[in-house]
């Protein structure tokens, strides 16, 4: 029998991907209810005259969709393919709602004792993925460990390097590496108990992402009997 988080993934799992992806949206996601975080600072703008929910649910899909079909273009996980397969994520889930130009985030955002300055982020975030690249036999022997450690940096920890949307490209590509290294994805309950995990570092949030993953397992077995 597989351990509790392993699942064998084929062609016919990607409408179960979907639509986890976007439950989990749903349950923590601003900009599904038509609310993007403009004021972390004023210099953020989105396209004027656009019904945000509807958008921002299309792209998802369309990047979802997309994510579940990556890893059969991307075989060898080296950290420039890495990078760049992000920033894709990053322009899928932004586009026609930001400027196509604003891929980083133009804003400090102190974390504890941490600011990565924003000039620095582009750097710091290749650096990211060649470290995940270096990561591979973690990832391929514990997927949660790798994959809950980008989905906080990404989001709730200093890296946090989007100019918008960082939320739900960390969970698409934290998906993506779940999914290729034959993981379930998690299953998250409410906005305050993600952050509230998020907020006590990463040695708590992969627990967290560990247990969300069980969540989903128990929520598959039920809806099979």
């Amino acid at each position: 029998m597989l351990p509790v988080e392993r699942f064998v993934y084929g062609p016919e799992h990607e409408a179960l991907v979907v639509s986890i992806i976007l439950r989990n949206s749903e349950s923590l996601s601003r900009s599904r209810t038509g609310v993007l975080d403009t004021a972390v600072s004023s210099a953020k703008s989105i396209a004027p005259q656009i019904d945000l929910k509807e958008l921002v649910r299309e792209n998802e899909i369309n990047a979802a969709r997309d994510m579940f079909s990556a890893g059969r273009r991307l075989v060898a996980l080296d950290g420039d393919r890495l990078y760049d397969y992000l920033l894709s994520i990053v322009r899928g889930v932004n586009q026609g709602i930001v400027p196509a130009d604003r891929l980083f985030r133009s804003w400090s955002i102190p974390y504890h004792e941490v600011d990565i300055p924003p000039t620095e982020v582009p750097d710091r975030l290749r650096e990211f993925c060649r470290w995940i690249s270096a990561s591979t036999e973690l990832l391929r022997a514990d997927p949660p460990i790798v994959a809950g450690e980008v989905e906080w940096q990404l989001n709730a920890g200093p890296l946090h390097p989007f100019y918008d949307g960082c939320g739900r490209v960390s969970r698409l590509f934290s998906a993506f590496l779940l999914v290729n290294n034959h993981c379930l994805l998690p299953l998250y309950e409410s906005r305050a108990s993600y952050f509230r995990a998020a907020q006590l570092g990463v040695a708590q949030f992969v627990p967290y992402v560990r247990s969300a993953i069980r969540k989903c397992r128990h929520a598959i077995e039920t809806a099979r009997r």
